[in-house]
């Protein structure tokens, strides 16, 4: 049981780790997505390791939250692109860009936090990982 927990914990650092790159580079940000779905699949899978009245450790939380909030940012460029395909084709291109400006800062402050979360994260699991016998 122990050596699953300890494995399952090395997959997520390694996940977290290539995430955390993919985060970086701009081209492959929204390939990222996939690894957040990896990523939340193995934290529930841990959850049900860990037995009942147990709290959920800090790294798992942080991780699960950098997940979700790189998701969501996501979501939020999708939508960004879809209304500035809608907004250039009516109004022009010149407006649609004014108009999105704002949601594209909270999407750029969005990322920027997700990456932030996302390294504490790893060094939390690794942390994690090491105290595991």
């Amino acid at each position: 049981m122990e050596n699953n927990v300890k494995s399952l914990y090395l997959t997520l650092f390694i996940l977290s780790i290539i995430e955390t790159v993919f985060l970086i580079l701009p081209i492959l940000c929204l390939l990222a997505i996939f690894f957040d779905i990896a990523i939340f699949i193995i934290i529930m899978i841990l959850k049900t390791r860990f037995p009942k009245g147990t709290l959920m450790p800090s790294g798992l939380k942080f991780l699960l939250i950098s997940c979700i909030i790189h998701f969501i940012s996501v979501i939020l460029s999708g939508i960004s692109t879809v209304l500035g395909f809608i907004i250039a084709y009516e109004a022009g291109y010149a407006f649609s860009n004014l108009v999105l400006l704002p949601l594209n800062i909270v999407y750029i402050l969005v990322l920027i936090a997700s990456l932030v979360m996302m390294i504490i994260s790893c060094i939390k699991i690794y942390k994690e990982y090491t105290a595991i016998n």
